[in-house]
């Protein structure tokens, strides 16, 4: 029998991540099936478990496009597998964190090589100083036979396609469960496995540790580690040390969850009594995946523009907005900021902004689309005058505490089934898209239409995206 041709995973880095679970998870299942592999990537931490790894520091986030990546790639390949051919996997090619990755893939597919682009955020989506960085390129979604262009969720699917990419060459890839192994012990912390990031919305964990029952103690997994999101993160710590909230920040691999055990990831998982989730802005939701895999209740934010795929909320657990009343805002000023925000945003993609002003029947406001000094005001207000902060559920408003209360009271959540998300079944996935990418005629690469796929996701953009 013929040897599987190589695989060869390609990513900006392997730092903790949603990203490089799935990698971690795409890497055990090639292994077990005797798929030969090699990760290429720009950055990789110490405590990497992902092996064979090559490292290229020009495939790490930067604004220049290096000249020779795609060369230096391609005979890093050959030095490792001769001449055969292989299917190169390249994860969000196409986010502008380094747009010489982003030329690589339309050079190797100018070239007639196999590749699947795997999708798990776009430029497009709330990050103008990204897409900025994409417009020298003459070419940055490519569509060929030869090409397969894998989403994580049939939104982001449908929007590739009505720009024009052909139903044969994309397809919806379910992320694989990749978790450690879990023995749950005394439960203790409501854990939220993030990074401190703006769309991860921590004020809203803030303004839930502040509304929790007494003693409700919560932690959540890492700092976030781009410079410009550090300041903020440090404010949250410090309103958090201000209003003695019980929060700790950046606890895996810091600080263990109780004497005696380690500060891994696992370990905090095993003493979670619940997951927390108040992300406003993601392309999967893998907190919501975890929690029913290990059948540990998650609470907070439902994701429903992403809802495919993922376990329901059939214990009622997850509310769909928090509503803040008027008297808690300055409504001009926050007026305002959001007509200006979201007209520079659409500015900064060079697009014409709509009109964005709040409505004159709006009384209450999302928090999770509040700016962040402005969240950080109301928590302070709720806390200090005791303001009522209604939750918006499927069977009604709720004051946020009351919610709160009640979820916490559930400890063990149902398992769903989870088959299409297991380890083998994607596998089994990436081993037909091998196939049907090796069997391909190669042919010159097209453009899709770049315009459609911007402004359906402007379209679809949530208020606070241009909220400064």
């Amino acid at each position: 029998m013929k040897p599987a041709a190589p695989h060869i995973i390609v990513h900006y880095h392997l730092r903790p991540g949603g990203v490089t679970r799935v990698i971690e998870g795409h890497c055990r299942g090639l292994s077990e099936k005797g798929i030969p592999f090699l990760v290429l990537c720009g950055q990789v931490p110490e405590e990497c478990s992902i092996n064979p790894v090559m490292m290229d520091p020009g495939l790490d986030y930067q604004d220049q496009i290096q000249s020779d990546l795609t060369g230096r790639l391609k005979q890093v390949v050959i030095d490792r597998f001769g001449n055969e051919r292989v299917v190169w996997h390249f994860h969000n090619p196409c986010l502008g964190k380094n747009p010489a990755l982003t030329r690589s893939v339309t050079e190797l597919a100018g070239q007639g090589e196999a590749l699947i682009l795997h999708h798990h955020d776009f430029a497009e989506e709330g990050r103008p100083e990204n897409y900025e960085k994409l417009r020298a390129l003459k070419l940055i979604y490519p569509r060929a036979p030869h090409l397969i262009h894998a989403c994580i969720n049939s939104r982001d699917l449908e929007i590739l396609r009505r720009a024009g990419l052909p139903d044969s060459e994309s397809v919806v890839i379910p992320n694989p469960l990749s978790l450690p192994k879990v023995t749950r012990k005394e439960p203790r912390w409501v854990f939220q496995p993030v990074r401190g990031i703006r769309r991860k919305n921590l004020g809203e964990t803030l303004l839930i540790a502040a509304h929790a029952p007494q003693g409700t103690r919560f932690a959540i997994s890492r700092r976030p580690d781009q410079a410009h999101s550090i300041p903020t993160h440090k404010a949250w710590e410090d309103l958090a040390l201000e209003l003695s909230l019980p929060i700790e920040f950046g606890v895996t691999d810091r600080l263990p969850p109780a004497p005696g055990e380690t500060s891994t990831f696992g370990s905090w998982l095993a003493h979670s009594h619940h997951l927390l989730s108040t992300s406003v802005q993601e392309g999967f939701g893998m907190t919501f995946l975890e929690g029913a895999a290990l059948e540990i209740p998650v609470i907070g934010r439902r994701l429903t523009e992403i809802g495919d795929g993922l376990p329901a909320d059939s214990q009622g657990l997850l509310y769909d907005r928090i509503m803040v009343p008027e008297n808690l805002l300055d409504w001009k000023d926050l007026e305002r900021r959001r007509r200006d925000g979201v007209q520079s945003m659409y500015h900064r993609y060079r697009v014409n902004p709509p009109s964005s002003a709040l409505s004159s029947e709006e009384t209450e406001v999302d928090f999770g689309m509040l700016p962040e000094d402005i969240q950080a005001s109301v928590i302070r207000q709720s806390t200090r005058t005791g303001t009522i902060i209604v939750a918006e559920t499927p069977e009604g408003r709720i004051p946020l505490a009351e919610h709160i209360r009640r979820a916490l009271q559930l400890r063990q959540a149902n398992r769903p089934d989870l088959r299409h998300h297991e380890l083998p079944a994607v596998v089994r996935e990436l081993e037909r898209l091998r196939e049907q990418l090796l069997e391909a005629t190669p042919s010159t690469p097209e453009p899709l239409n770049q315009d459609s796929i911007l402004q359906a996701f402007l379209e679809r953009a949530r208020p606070d995206f241009g909220i400064k």
